[in-house]
């Protein structure tokens, strides 16, 4: 395909962006503009929508939605990116099964989190 997709300065082919795509789970309530705007799939109360992860040079991760633009820039349907997305899931975004310490941990930069803050975080968040 010749159809590439431009972000600031940098051009990206569909064949290197089909790597890059991953699904995500959004609750359907309270997000209803955001679904609208962007491709997705309803899933009892949630939605499955989809990402392109892209990687700055510094090592961070963004990541955008894919829309209608997207798609057409690309000039593929939403089928295939929906299927590329769903076939990458294990690959770049693997299940795993981590504690709420761990998980806080690690959006700590690695931070060991006592369990006395981990069980009163819970107590807040419940």
């Amino acid at each position: 395909m010749s159809n590439v997709l431009r972000i600031g300065n940098c051009e990206i082919s569909y064949e290197q962006a089909k790597e890059m795509l991953f699904p995500e789970l959004i609750p359907q309530k309270d997000n209803e503009a955001v679904l609208a705007e962007h491709l997705h799939d309803k899933v009892e109360d949630l939605a499955v929508g989809y990402r392109l992860d892209l990687h700055s040079g510094d090592g961070t991760m963004i990541s955008a939605r894919v829309n209608q633009a997207i798609l057409d820039a690309f000039g593929v349907s939403a089928d295939q990116m929906k299927q590329d997305a769903l076939e990458n899931a294990p690959k770049t975004h693997p299940a795993t099964f981590r504690s709420m310490e761990e998980v806080l941990s690690a959006m700590m930069g690695g931070v060991p989190m006592p369990c006395r803050f981990v069980k009163h975080m819970l107590h807040f968040a419940g």
